[in-house]
């Protein structure tokens, strides 16, 4: 895929769809505090499949990201959905494509009087597809895995005063405790729970495995500076950190970085 083209359109959408956010917004349709966010950048990415080979695949993705929030006097509420797309090499030269769709929600909570500073605590719920398609292979070319998980989370807000406008830092953290899951089988593509025809077996349940802290990994960090307006609207710079580790069939590791550029607006 053409990692430029791909970040021209998405740029051009942001711009688009932020102006018009802005301008329903100015208008005031709501008061409330909620809010709805769009993100767009880019992300390197590291990774290894043993389905494929024990050398790492680095390379960088474009990623786009929806965002939705409700702040309320004791805790505050927030949806994230991801989607990344991109190419990953070896050093041997081989290739491939990769692709991801991610949910991540975090709750967390704080004292009324902390509301616009300090910690909070709380919990977070992940879920999380991965596809990889390797360009040399002729035969089991794609694999993939899936993961959904909760586990704790933390966040901190820190905000500055500047000529009446509001800056801000603001960041937070997961670690995914327990869960389930299930990938592409040992040596075939597809998950144990596909037969050969396409459908779903008989063995589902016995081929979801569990997800747990210890044997697997998925921790995250997000974090960004962001400058708000008197109405509420946000602009933001975004740097997202994560790092997973699945015990499946083959086992899969990666490692992923994004700085991103937020439009968010006030309903």
């Amino acid at each position: 895929m053409n990692i430029h083209r791909g970040l021209k359109f998405n740029y051009a959408f942001i711009v688009i769809f932020g102006v018009f956010l802005i301008l329903i917004s100015e208008n005031g349709f709501s008061q409330s505090s909620q809010y709805i966010g769009l993100s767009n950048g880019i992300q390197g990415i590291a990774g290894r499949d043993l389905g494929f080979s024990q050398l790492k695949y680095t390379g960088i993705r474009y990623v786009l990201s929806l965002g939705y929030e409700v702040k309320k006097p004791n805790r505050s509420e927030s949806l994230s959905l991801n989607f990344a797309k991109g190419t990953s090499n070896s050093r041997g030269g081989n290739s491939m494509e990769t692709w991801s769709l991610g949910l991540v929600s975090h709750t967390l909570y704080h004292r009324d009087t902390s509301r616009y500073k300090g910690f909070r605590y709380g919990w977070s719920l992940q879920n999380e597809l991965n596809h990889r398609l390797h360009q040399r292979f002729a035969n089991f070319n794609n694999r993939m895995d899936y993961f959904t998980s909760v586990g704790p989370a933390i966040g901190y807000l820190f905000p500055i005063s500047w000529e009446d406008k509001k800056l801000g830092w603001n960041t937070k953290a997961h670690m995914q405790g327990v869960g389930f899951k299930f990938a592409s089988d040992y040596i075939s593509s597809v998950p144990p729970v596909i037969e050969s025809d396409g459908t779903v077996g008989d063995s589902l349940w016995y081929a979801t495995d569990v997800f747990w802290i210890g044997r697997d990994w998925s921790v995250g960090c997000w974090s960004e500076i962001r400058y708000e307006t008197s109405s509420g609207n946000s602009l933001g710079v975004q740097y997202q950190f994560d790092f997973q580790q699945l015990s499946v069939a083959q086992e899969v590791i990666r490692v992923r970085n994004s700085i991103m550029l937020n439009i968010c607006v006030r309903l």
